[in-house]
């Protein structure tokens, strides 16, 4: 029941952060991640897991899912005895607030395709 909250509570802040239309499949661990359509029309997904953190944008979900991407984001978190679970259980705020800053580089032209760890 807890998770229900916590997951309700998460895609209020993502609803009210003003960058997305709508956004769906938010869950707040194993893995930390949501996807949604941005207010200028894209598709985008956040992914928290094991030492990837990645947000990719795509010009709508079905080029998502073909893996024809716009951009790429990456971050490599730490997996190690303290942080078993790495980016995985990263709290939502955390996630919203890479994903401002890496949308923020998006609308000014910055849109790398950066590879995720493979592990």
């Amino acid at each position: 029941m807890a998770q229900a909250v916590i997951a309700s509570d998460s895609i209020q802040a993502l609803r009210q952060c003003g960058l997305f239309a709508s956004v769906k499949g938010v869950s707040t661990g194993f893995p930390a991640q949501f996807s949604g359509r941005l207010l200028s029309g894209e598709f985008c997904a956040f992914r928290a897991r094991g030492a990837n953190i990645t947000l990719v944008v795509a010009e709508d979900e079905s080029h998502f899912l073909n893996d024809d991407l716009v951009a790429r984001y990456h971050k490599i978190a730490v997996v190690d005895d303290e942080h078993p679970f790495g980016a995985s259980t990263m709290p939502i705020a955390e996630a919203l607030r890479l994903t401002k800053d890496w949308l923020k580089r998006y609308k000014a032209g910055d849109r790398p395709l950066e590879a995720a760890k493979i592990s």
